[in-house]
């Protein structure tokens, strides 16, 4: 398919990785949850993760449905590089205790993505709040244990993107990339 997805906790590098992406010519889904989060606050909306946990969940799945239909619509059979995924909403929800109606975990879990996934690591060196990452260091750590979790049961691969600079990190994702497509091509 060819829908590769970049995750880990805030403030992890993971958009900077992405625009590197960008730039390299690798098509690219922005965020949902920071795009989600700025319009909210410019609408004076209430759904944020710091006023109504469920409308930003609801918010986090609506627009992941429709970015991942998007993508699917415009594909060519290149890659495409998530910034998150329907993944991290589900995590979201399993890290508030927030329900999921039935409904909407069906058709979340049915957007499958590449089994390879990408997680970068907590890198407390490079960890700053802004004003939509309002999260500790604490919880950003822990977001990243909920991922590994999330994602593991989903059943996808995890790879960790090592701790290194941003083009170093591009060249490594886009060498498992290919790595893992020519490992496609080759089964029988």
């Amino acid at each position: 398919m060819g829908f590769f997805v970049i995750t880990g906790g805030p403030g992890v590098g993971k958009s900077a990785l992405i625009a590197a992406l960008k730039l390299a010519g690798y098509k690219i889904v922005a965020e949902d949850a920071r795009a989600i989060i700025k319009a909210e606050q410019q609408s004076d909306g209430d759904a944020l993760p710091w006023k109504n946990k469920h409308k930003y969940l609801d918010r986090m799945l609506e627009w992941g449905l429709q970015h991942y239909t998007q993508a699917l619509e415009q594909h060519d059979g290149e890659p495409i590089f998530f910034d998150r995924s329907l993944v991290d909403a589900l995590c979201y929800a399993a890290m508030e205790d927030l329900r999921v109606a039935p409904a909407q975990l069906a058709r979340a879990t049915a957007c499958r993505y590449e089994k390879l996934v990408f997680i970068l690591p907590p890198w407390e060196a490079i960890y700053e709040n802004d004003a939509q990452r309002k999260q500790s260091w604490g919880v950003a750590e822990q977001t990243y244990s909920w991922l590994t979790q999330t994602y593991t049961q989903l059943g996808y691969t995890l790879i960790e993107v090592p701790k290194v600079s941003v083009p170093e990190r591009c060249a490594v994702v886009i060498a498992q990339v290919k790595h893992f497509r020519q490992l496609l091509v080759a089964e029988p």
